[in-house]
């Protein structure tokens, strides 16, 4: 069974006290290690059972093995995670997609939590899942790798993604391998806003401005709550960042802030499965998806770029083997709260216990099992997220 990397409790443990606790259920930070993940046909037939047809699709379509277990995974931590905090039957879920490609619960509606939502990302070996239910939430794990080549002449490049501030912070250290993890760090709080916030490819990233304390370390491995976000130079105090790290080789942020900072099309898919709880209509601050809104209509063109990690990549090529339970209000559920929550390890078999599936149905997907095997073993390392 998985373990809170922070608490010691059982991946089974953690589940029956959330189950107790309606406050905090839906407050998720998964993990899973993808890497160490070698499916066997029953477990590749029995994931492709659960998830939905246009998913097998989208999964279907990866080159390689890596890319494939990883959306693989997210699609499983998604379900689960509505399973987990709504109470609901697998069959029961649907997620959908806005226009930016972002994933969202389409089905089914939920009155005990109207503002629940997800956020996942992969990257190296990892897959992470965040949830929250209250605040909008993105999430964003990095693989911290050295360049092929020139570290100097890395940063040259990625230059323009930061503003003077931040590569002051980037640069402090004397070591190139510290430097290297701020810099990774820095990259995963911008693109955890992004994500939360749902505005998709081409923003400037200069126009987001994040202070951090260099004193998170792999070794501590606990939540680092102190970076703050500035947006066109504005302090945005609305919005609460926590960082981790998952290993020595991945680090993770998580951003929270109010669900009408959100940009149209992901509040109105917010909406449409929410069935409003009296008293919770004015949750968040200010008016519906401003901050949100603002950034869209000042949006670079997107170019090539699936997203800001393939922006990452694409500069540099890395090579490697590859029940519901009562309402919660606004008050109760706070983003300062949120940030103690801690990334709990999963394994296959918990992404899969609720899978409500037959045997015939995971027969089904043979053919499907077969086209994992033909994946590719080894790629450039190309990143993206969800």
């Amino acid at each position: 069974m998985p373990t809170d990397t922070m608490s010691g409790f059982s991946c089974s443990e953690q589940s029956l006290s959330s189950a107790k606790d309606s406050k905090t259920k839906a407050m998720l930070r998964w993990a899973f290690n993808a890497g160490k993940w070698q499916p066997t046909e029953k477990q590749w037939r029995s994931a492709a059972a659960i998830i939905q047809d246009e998913e097998r699709a989208r999964i279907g379509r990866f080159v390689f093995v890596d890319d494939t277990k990883l959306a693989m995974v997210g699609r499983l931590l998604m379900r689960q995670a509505v399973r987990s905090a709504l109470g609901v039957h697998n069959r029961e879920i649907r997620l959908a997609r806005t226009k930016e490609n972002k994933p969202y619960l389409e089905a089914p509606p939920s009155a005990q939590l109207p503002h629940f939502n997800f956020n996942v990302s992969h990257s190296g070996d990892y897959t992470v899942l965040a949830a929250s239910p209250q605040q909008l939430v993105g999430v964003d794990v990095m693989e911290i790798r050295h360049p092929n080549n020139d570290v100097g002449e890395f940063f040259r490049l990625m230059r323009p993604q930061f503003t003077p501030i931040e590569w002051d912070d980037i640069l402090a250290p004397a070591c190139d391998m510290d430097r290297l993890h701020l810099f990774y760090r820095y990259w995963s709080l911008k693109e955890s806003y992004i994500k939360a916030v749902g505005v998709g490819l081409g923003l400037d990233l200069q126009r987001l401005e994040f202070t951090s304390a260099p004193t998170l370390t792999p070794q501590t491995r606990h939540n680092l709550t102190t970076a703050t976000l500035k947006v066109d130079g504005m302090l945005d105090s609305n919005w609460r960042f926590s960082q981790t790290y998952l290993d020595n080789d991945h680090c993770v942020a998580v951003a929270l802030g109010p669900r009408t900072d959100a940009i149209p099309s992901y509040l109105s898919a917010l909406q449409s499965h929410s069935e409003p709880v009296p008293g919770n209509a004015s949750v968040g601050a200010g008016t519906a998806g401003h901050t949100g809104t603002r950034l869209l209509e000042e949006k670079q063109e997107p170019g090539m770029f699936a997203s800001l990690t393939d922006m990452l990549t694409e500069t540099i090529t890395y090579y490697t083997n590859d029940t519901p339970g009562d309402a919660i209000s606004a008050q109760e559920t706070t983003a300062a709260t949120e940030l103690d929550v801690t990334f709990t390890h999963f394994t296959f078999d918990d992404l899969t216990i609720h899978r409500d599936v037959s045997p015939s149905e995971e027969e089904e997907h043979t053919s499907f099992w077969d086209l994992f095997c033909k994946k590719r073993v080894k790629k450039p390392r190309k990143l993206s997220d969800e």
